[in-house]
């Protein structure tokens, strides 16, 4: 996947009604994949007006800000097991994030997800990045660096 195929994916809601949420540990290797890649979306413009929110590890700290303004949609963004190659990224559905074991947090993101719909968001999606590696101390992998740097080498012309 990569931006604009992204882009297209959410084009039938406005930017100002889409809440991006990041998630990830900086401080494990590609889990920081979800923030970086958050970070990159901030700098876009087709996205302005979008609210973006980095909630680390702890995506149940940030519910009320991801529901405030009733969003139309939620895009929570991680670094998940999707035994695919390192640095894929995806959409994943909702039903299937309990098999893959998407996220490492506290929460299970499918549970903040719920949640967060229960207080009237709209939908929840989940792009999820495949990691090389998660070690406690390590960078971002090359594989994953050139995946999210591929992601956004075609933008939109909206």
């Amino acid at each position: 996947m990569n931006f604009n195929e992204f882009y297209q994916a959410l084009s039938d809601t406005p930017p100002n009604r889409i809440v991006f949420v990041g998630l990830g540990n900086p401080q494990r290797g590609d889990d920081a994949a979800g923030l970086v890649l958050t970070q990159r979306l901030m700098a876009q413009n087709a996205l302005r007006g979008a609210r973006f929110i980095q909630a680390g590890t702890n995506p149940e700290n940030y519910t009320d800000k991801i529901v405030k303004d009733r969003p139309a949609r939620v895009i929570f963004i991680d670094a998940a097991q999707l035994h695919q190659p390192a640095g894929t990224i995806i959409f994943v559905d909702q039903n299937q994030l309990i098999v893959n074991q998407f996220s490492t947090h506290t929460y299970s993101v499918s549970v903040v997800a719920a949640f967060c719909q229960a207080r009237g968001a709209g939908q929840c999606r989940f792009l999820a990045i495949q990691p090389a590696q998660t070690n406690l101390g390590q960078p971002l992998s090359v594989a994953v660096e050139q995946a999210i740097n591929r992601f956004f080498n075609s933008e939109p012309t909206a």
